[in-house]
This record gives structure tokens, C-alpha cells and sequence, in this order.
């Protein structure tokens, strides 16, 4: 089982990763208010409730908007789009205890291959990893430079418009 667990830096890289790419999520649920606005029931009274322009998009940053958002599996899926699977290096805990040491997916024979990489966690870790990589990015090239990836290559193929940095 050692074999499954990451290193401290890339636990690290992930946990400012996931930062990250929160931070844009709420920001372009604030900005694009309009988009995922919920329809409020009409109070029996006749009160109104408060409105000004500043807190239209306040409404959308539940934790549920931004776990649905950003989900395992939605993450995931982009990860394999991106072919993260084929240079990752992961050793699924289905797969016999001769082969514990870590090996890059691609190089699993038919024979060796695990029943079933969803139940050894694949989804949990191609999303990781794409947390993983903006949080490298962010440490190499700096907050600018990964707000801008996470925008443009996570945020924007799952569908969330966003502005610009």
C-alpha cells in the first residue's frame, strides 16, 4: 500500500492546487451571477428581500455549487482527455502484490491489469494529479500564471465561464 500514497510535496502541491482552483470557481460563480442563479420562492408575507447588484452572485457559493463544479469525477474525465493517465505513475491497489512497486500505467501487461481502475481509485487520483499540477505551476511560475491555467485548462473545458486575470 505505500506504493498509493504521494510524496509531501506533491501533497502539498495538491492542497494549493485544490486552493486554487476553488478560488477561480467562486470567482466566476460571483461574476457570472446570472448562470446559476436560483429561483427564490415568493415570500407568504409580501416581504422583498434585500438586493444590490454587489451580492447577486453571493447566493452561488455554496459548497455544493463548487464540490458539483469541481468534482472527482469531472476532474477526472478532464484529466483523461489531457492523457494524464499515460505518464502518470501509480500503482493501483488491485493489481497483485508482486507488482507493489510503482509503475506508469501503460506499462501494465492485459495480464496484470486490475479489474477495475475506478474501484482502485483512478478517479481520485487523476484528479489530484490535476491539482497536483496547478499547485507546481503556482510554485515554479507563481499565483498569476496558475490562476490563469486553472481558468483556462480546468475551469473553462468543464464549462464555467470565466474573466480574465
Amino acid at each position: 500500500m505505500a506504493s498509493c500514497r504521494s510524496s509531501p510535496e506533491n501533497e502539498a502541491h495538491e492542497e494549493t492546487g485544490k486552493r486554487i482552483v476553488q478560488l477561480q470557481v467562486s470567482l466566476a460563480l460571483v461574476q457570472n451571477a446570472g448562470n446559476y442563479k436560483r429561483k427564490i420562492p415568493s415570500d407568504p408575507y409580501g416581504r422583498q428581500p434585500f438586493e444590490h447588484p454587489a451580492l447577486e452572485g453571493l447566493e452561488n457559493l455554496t459548497d455544493n455549487t463548487k464540490n458539483y463544479i469541481t468534482s472527482k469525477n469531472k476532474l477526472s474525465d478532464l484529466a483523461q482527455r489531457y492523457n494524464l493517465q499515460t505518464v502518470l505513475r501509480w500503482s493501483p491497489r488491485m493489481v497483485s502484490q508482486s507488482l507493489s512497486t510503482v509503475l506508469p500505467l501503460q506499462s501494465l501487461t492485459p495480464r496484470m491489469q486490475p479489474d477495475d481502475l475506478t474501484a482502485s481509485g483512478l478517479d481520485v487520483v487523476l484528479a489530484h494529479t490535476m491539482y497536483a499540477i496547478i499547485g507546481a505551476i503556482a510554485l515554479e511560475k507563481g499565483g498569476q500564471v496558475a490562476n490563469k491555467v486553472a481558468q483556462e485548462r480546468i475551469l473553462s473545458p468543464l464549462g464555467l465561464p470565466v474573466a480574465s486575470v
